[in-house]
């Protein structure tokens, strides 16, 4: 997307001089130099810088459940964010542009007309939102329980406490999560029961 977006006015000219003798360049022409176009690309680019620092925690050489859950959280919070207040990238765009569709329905960026309209700037809205909403649903439906992830964190030994007095009482809660979470047995909606995998008072 930061190729795309560094390359857009290169893009549009080589795209008007094929667009006479060319019809595909013609209508990827028409297609790109809308509002709706730009404004979307801005903001993929806001939410893939996002989900790139949380893919970057998954690479690191030493993971720890703390890490994937505080990182999950801060990247949903920017997610969110991002529906009532415009990302970095977007945000330079649009401080380029009208705040409103023109009379004319278009407007110069870059040199280069881009046409406008009232639909397009509220087909862009709904679709950012809907699109904001289904990325969040999907995240959390991948990583449903982050409590309990952080309650992995106390398998590592680099957060024993450092004050011998505290070890006595360190991770009495988070054992008490996986222990309800894997030691008693449970029943789905349709009925089905699930085994406990493991005895909660030999975990403890």
């Amino acid at each position: 997307m930061n190729a795309i977006i560094a390359s857009l006015d290169p893009l549009f000219t080589v795209l008007r001089d094929d667009s006479d003798s060319d019809p595909t360049a013609k209508g990827i022409l028409t297609f790109v130099t809308t509002f709706q176009f730009l404004a979307s690309t801005y903001l993929l680019a806001d939410i893939l810088s996002v989900l790139a620092n949380l893919s970057r925690r998954f690479q690191r050489a030493l993971v720890d459940f703390t890490t994937v859950s505080e990182g999950l959280s801060l990247t949903i919070s920017a997610l969110e964010s991002f529906k009532m207040t415009p990302g970095p990238k977007l945000q330079e765009f649009l401080k380029q542009i009208p705040s409103n569709e023109s009379a004319t329905n278009s407007f110069i960026y870059l040199g280069h007309e881009i046409t406008d309209s009232k639909k397009q700037r509220a087909d862009f809205l709904h679709n950012k939102n809907k699109f904001l909403e289904n990325l969040v649903e999907n995240l959390a439906s991948r990583f449903p329980d982050g409590g309990l992830l952080t309650a992995f964190s106390i398998l590592d030994p680099n957060y024993l406490p450092s004050i011998i007095e505290n070890v006595s009482t360190y991770g009495n809660a988070e054992i008490e999560i996986l222990v309800q979470h894997y030691g008693i047995s449970k029943q789905t909606d349709n009925g089905t029961i699930l085994e406990a995998m493991l005895d909660g008072n030999k975990l403890k």
